[in-house]
């Protein structure tokens, strides 16, 4: 079938020669010609992109979301990864096959809950005022994330072919690569070889002592490295050919050796448990649970006597207590706030803002965390939008899980085994820290997405 041409081309055309205009008419020579310049050259690229398919644009804006909220940095005004899935979703709505099937993922369970969840959230969003702000705006695209919901339902007509999933895969590993390479620089401080180099910042982001990555934060760093690191697993048993085998399990070393240097319990316990219940959850992965054991274990002892000064780093950062303290603290006064507002909660994105009134003093630690967001994604969920919208929320998202796990195509099973890998380390993750960032978000519903049953016409 012969798609027509996308009206998308010709729209962003428009829209470069606007920012264009719009630049020539500032002031500042130079400025307006580097300005001129590098929206001419992004008008060009996402022209191209708009013409190479929904599973590649998707595929890239995925993989720029691990800039996500630090384009700034590199002097780029807009974000381009939002504006590039953007692309990828309409393109998807423009083509009458696909949008046809889309209309019917709209119409399954999981689609309608996720529905339910999106117009709850912009309802509490503007009760609460968070609505057009900068940060509760874009926490309800990234962190809730409308974005993500939008990737879950054309996951599976975007990529239906295997060289379509061979695409994701491939972009996967490459950035499994990029973030592997960089937490070891950061780990060894090779920074002169960071890129970027906003990441060797230290007024950026925070865990300035860990491997962070370009996510400033090591508990995102590390939930993406182990999310890239099975996308390498997965391209060992699909790809043909001994060198790109050997690149993607190159890779998948890469990814563990990083989720160790981002000496972060959380990461550590998520990727060690996601692993272990992986293999014990799939009968024929079973024989591989003891191997894969002694290979965690091989290489964080290999890592620790290798890598100089990480077995001290690693010791102080489990001796820790203040994130302990801060985890404690605004876990209570996550729990307290749904005591005070139980059915609607406070708001979305109000917590850092009204948990500091709900903090107590404790017998046994400090009181520390006031302003910062509730390190329990679950419980946060119940402060800011209540019971109600809440369990909307755990539903649609225990749904999508188990429904791609167990329910999705029998020839996708190793997609289905990587889902159950992925979703189980984010699952615990989330009942540690905030995971505030849109890459991890968009890599767990994307694939739960992929793997989920297509509905078939009546």
């Amino acid at each position: 079938m012969t798609l027509p041409r996308s009206p998308v081309v010709p729209g962003f055309a428009v829209l470069g020669l606007a920012l264009v205009t719009w630049a020539l008419t500032a002031t500042g020579a130079w400025v307006n010609l580097a300005i001129t310049l590098v929206l001419v050259s992004f008008a060009c690229v996402t022209i191209i992109v708009a013409q190479a398919g929904p599973s590649l644009t998707l595929s890239l804006g995925v993989g720029l979301t691990i800039i996500s909220g630090h384009w700034n940095e590199l002097g780029v005004p807009i974000p381009i990864d939002r504006l590039v899935l953007a692309i990828g979703i309409g393109g998807v709505l423009i083509r009458p096959d696909m949008r046809e099937e889309v209309l019917l993922r709209l119409r399954q369970p999981v689609s309608l809950l996720l529905g339910a969840v999106a117009l709850y959230s912009i309802a509490s969003a503007f009760e609460a005022g968070t609505l057009t702000s900068t940060e509760g705006g874009f926490a309800l695209l990234d962190s809730l994330g409308l974005i993500p919901f939008a990737l879950y339902v054309v996951a599976p007509v975007v990529f239906r072919s295997s060289r379509d999933r061979n695409i994701l895969l491939s972009s996967l590993v490459v950035v499994g690569a990029y973030l592997g390479v960089t937490a070891l620089f950061e780990t060894i401080n090779l920074d002169e070889f960071i890129f970027p180099q906003y990441i060797t910042d230290n007024s950026v982001g925070i865990h300035v002592d860990r491997a962070r990555g370009p996510f400033a934060e090591a508990a995102a760093n590390g939930l993406a490295l182990y999310g890239c690191g099975v996308a390498a697993m997965l391209a060992t048993h699909l790809w043909r050919g001994q060198r790109r085998a050997i690149f993607a399990a190159a890779v998948v070393g890469l990814c563990a050796a990083g989720a160790l240097f981002t000496l972060t319990r959380a990461v550590w316990l998520g990727s060690l448990a996601a692993t272990l219940l992986t293999l014990l959850l799939f009968k024929p992965l079973r024989r591989y649970f003891l191997p894969a054991a002694g290979a965690a274990t091989v290489i964080a002892f290999a890592s620790l006597v290798v890598v100089p000064g990480l077995a001290s780093e690693a010791q102080e950062r489990q001796s820790s207590l203040r994130p302990i303290w801060d985890r404690l603290n605004t876990n209570a006064a996550a729990l307290r706030m749904v005591e005070a507002q139980p059915l609607v909660g406070f708001g979305w994105h109000t917590f850092a803002e009204a948990s500091p009134a709900y903090m107590r003093q404790a017998d046994a630690y400090p009181l520390t965390g006031a302003g910062l967001d509730a390190h329990n994604v679950f419980l946060a969920r119940f402060a800011e939008l209540g019971l109600i919208g809440g369990t909307l929320w755990v539903a649609a998202l225990l749904a999508a899980i188990t429904g791609g796990v167990i329910r999705g195509p029998p020839s996708m099973l190793p997609w289905r085994i990587g889902l159950a890998a992925v979703a189980i380390n984010w699952l615990i993750i989330a009942n540690f820290v905030p995971l505030t960032f849109a890459f991890p978000n968009a890599l767990l519903w994307l694939w739960a997405g992929l793997v989920s049953p297509l509905p078939r016409a009546k």
